[in-house]
């Protein structure tokens, strides 16, 4: 399934990956027990109750069948499906980590901009998910005239297996969780 949401100008695009259950199989675990060994706090700059590897280096998240099935494959359908101003040249990966939701986890209102890279487009890949997806996106324009949200749990065909790409400063968070959900985030940085 292959679907876009544009709100004006940005858009949340979402594809489910085919191979889902053999990626989960070899890749949850290696998730799991990363949690094991690295502790469980966020970085003290976010004020959510979610477990991540954002500060660290997991080198099993960069193997390339990984970034490939879950990455440029729905990156390149995006690139077909988004009407964008211009299209990237290039991309590379800037960041990838895993986020661990426990029940009544979840994160605050956030975007993926970052001050030392320019940083064009996110995801997140769900590896986990028994039950409706908790992300919600929020869009306001410059002057609050089209306020937008978009409350992926609406979406039946958002769950586990699925991958969403979006702007990187698109405003997103995760409502409190009711059961355990994990999932891989990136950032992607474009030559235009």
């Amino acid at each position: 399934i292959l679907m876009l949401i544009q709100c004006k100008s940005p858009f949340l695009f979402y594809c489910n990956i085919s191979n889902h259950s053999e990626i989960k199989k070899h890749y949850y675990p290696l998730v799991l027990d990363s949690f094991k060994k690295i502790g469980d706090d966020p970085p003290s700059d976010w004020n959510c109750s979610v477990k991540t590897t954002f500060s660290h280096q997991m080198p099993f998240l960069k193997d390339q069948h990984l970034l490939d099935t879950i990455v440029w494959d729905p990156m390149d359908q995006m690139l077909k499906e988004v009407d964008l101003a211009s299209y990237p040249t290039e991309s590379c990966i800037d960041e990838i980590w895993a986020n661990l939701y426990e029940k009544t986890n979840f994160q605050e209102v956030h975007n993926h901009i970052n001050p030392r890279s320019l940083i064009h487009f996110s995801g997140i890949y769900i590896i986990h998910q028994k039950g409706k997806n908790q992300t919600s996106f929020v869009h306001h324009d410059s002057v609050g005239y089209l306020n937008t949200t978009i409350n992926t749990k609406d979406l039946d065909d958002i769950g586990e297996g699925t991958v969403m790409i979006f702007p990187s400063h698109l405003l997103h968070y995760v409502n409190p969780v009711d059961k355990r959900r994990c999932t891989i985030s990136f950032n992607i940085i474009s030559g235009f």
